[in-house]
């Protein structure tokens, strides 16, 4: 398509001015177009505010590409996470367009995203993060942080107290075998032993 907003190259057509735009040649888009057609370099408010408008417009007619609407609802915010948009960020650019142009009516039952719509194309990230401390991908540094203490803790950290070598294994400080501990002592630890595990000196 040809317009004083887009120019082809290779392919793909890139969006070189998106307030340009008319609703016609949003419809005629897929999001998938959008996001790779609309360049990094476009500003916060020019991206959210095309973002947008193709959604309203492809709200209001549906089309084969957008026939599971909450499924678009996804990948339309899914859209803009991988943009860098944070999830505070789109619920409130959506809340201020919903007060600027509601009341949103729709004779198909297409209604523009509520909180829970757009919490779920951060949802599978969350989970990633969740699944990689479960899988213990993280539990070194979840040592070392607990051997450090609490104040030495990034703020946000998180994992699980019985990961803790000091909480799982309370009597860590008393060598156990040969392989482990060369020294291999018969007795209790002398005072300046210190567990190479927990970094608790013996007593």
């Amino acid at each position: 398509m040809a317009s004083s907003s887009w120019s082809s190259r290779d392919h793909i057509s890139t969006i070189s001015d998106p307030d340009s735009m008319s609703s016609s040649e949003l419809f005629a888009l897929s999001l998938n177009k959008l996001s790779k057609g609309l360049p990094q370099s476009t500003s916060s408010r020019a991206t959210m505010s095309i973002y947008l408008r193709w959604l309203e417009v492809h709200r209001r007619e549906p089309t084969r590409r957008t026939e599971h609407w909450q499924n678009t609802l996804l990948h339309w915010a899914q859209s803009l996470r991988s943009r860098g948009f944070r999830e505070s960020e789109i619920i409130a650019a959506v809340d201020d367009w919903k007060e600027a142009n509601g009341p949103f009516r729709s004779q198909y039952r297409r209604y523009p995203p509520m909180e829970t719509d757009i919490g779920k194309a951060f949802e599978e990230m969350k989970r990633g993060v969740m699944d990689r401390m479960e899988r213990g991908v993280d539990r070194d540094f979840a040592e070392r942080m607990d051997r450090l203490g609490d104040s030495y803790r990034p703020p946000g950290f998180i994992y699980r107290p019985e990961d803790s070598p000091s909480r799982s294994r309370p009597d860590c400080n008393r060598p156990k075998t040969k392989k482990r501990h060369p020294d291999n002592f018969d007795g209790p630890p002398p005072p300046n032993y210190v567990c190479n595990r927990c970094g608790k000196k013996g007593t």
